[in-house]
């Protein structure tokens, strides 16, 4: 993703007033590429978290899957 996605995204949930209510794990392309190894498993690990023990609804939403794959390639 890039930075102006990121922002875009940011822009978008703060001016519907949802910004408060969301957890977010975003690897822009100024990010290192190992932590696209590691933000499915933080994100899906505060999904658990959010739904087992504070009985919450959770949507994870995980895009842009192909960045994780050339990373797992090229770190391999």
């Amino acid at each position: 993703m890039t930075n102006d996605d990121y922002l875009y995204f940011k822009n978008v949930f703060s001016n519907a007033g949802a910004l408060d209510r969301i957890v977010s794990f975003m690897n822009t392309t100024e990010n290192p590429p190992v932590e696209r190894l590691l933000i499915p498993d933080m994100a899906l690990t505060a999904a658990e978290y959010f739904a087992m023990n504070n009985n919450e609804k959770v949507l994870v939403l995980l895009t842009d899957m192909t960045s994780l794959r050339r990373c797992v390639g090229n770190c391999i």
